[in-house]
């Protein structure tokens, strides 16, 4: 039963895959990992148990982005089953942000942004944050339309900067909003 189950997964992801549908759940199936326990995972790194940490270790090996991002949160916060260790997060987060989880972007822009956990690098930031803006994420947008506003991490340029704000404040984002009242110029 459980060879022909695998048989027909894999029929049915070859043609997806022929059909042209872009496929990141690979064969998660067979370790029972879900988005929504990545993610989870990566709201309450403290909670998450040594069976569900597991599962996340054998996912990320497999190359699933959602729980490499979980992981990433997990090493950068610490839990009871995994240390806190900064170096192991930011190499779990940049696999998931460079394989496009716009989550791991955010928060690794974030990370050189703020330059707390590991050294500041403006122009690292504005990759990853641009990479999740461009996605669709409002905070992201507003950091990058921030960046282009300062100079930091790229030239400074208005134009781009008034886009990304608008499309933060438009996403919601309110930091773009009250950037843009306290700099009229861009809000023209």
């Amino acid at each position: 039963m459980k060879k022909w189950f695998s048989l027909t997964v894999a029929l049915l992801l070859s043609a997806v895959m022929l059909a042209g549908i872009p496929v990141e759940a690979k064969s998660y199936a067979n370790i029972g990992i879900s988005e929504d326990v990545c993610l989870s995972a990566a709201e309450n790194p403290e909670r998450v148990d040594k069976k569900t940490v597991d599962d996340l270790f054998e996912s990320a090996d497999q190359g699933y982005t959602k729980a490499q991002y979980a992981l990433g949160v997990i090493y950068l916060y610490g839990n009871e089953y995994v240390g806190r260790d900064v170096g192991k997060a930011v190499k779990m987060l940049t696999k998931a942000a460079d394989n496009g989880e716009r989550r791991a972007q955010t928060l690794l822009g974030e990370l050189y942004l703020d330059g707390e956990e590991v050294h500041k690098d403006y122009y690292k930031a504005g990759v990853y944050l641009e990479k999740a803006a461009a996605k669709g994420h409002a905070h992201s947008q507003f950091l990058t339309g921030m960046l282009y506003a300062k100079g930091m991490g790229r030239k400074a340029d208005e134009e781009t900067a008034k886009f990304w704000l608008d499309c933060a404040v438009r996403g919601g984002d309110r930091d773009a909003e009250e950037f843009l009242r306290s700099h009229p110029k861009l809000g023209e």
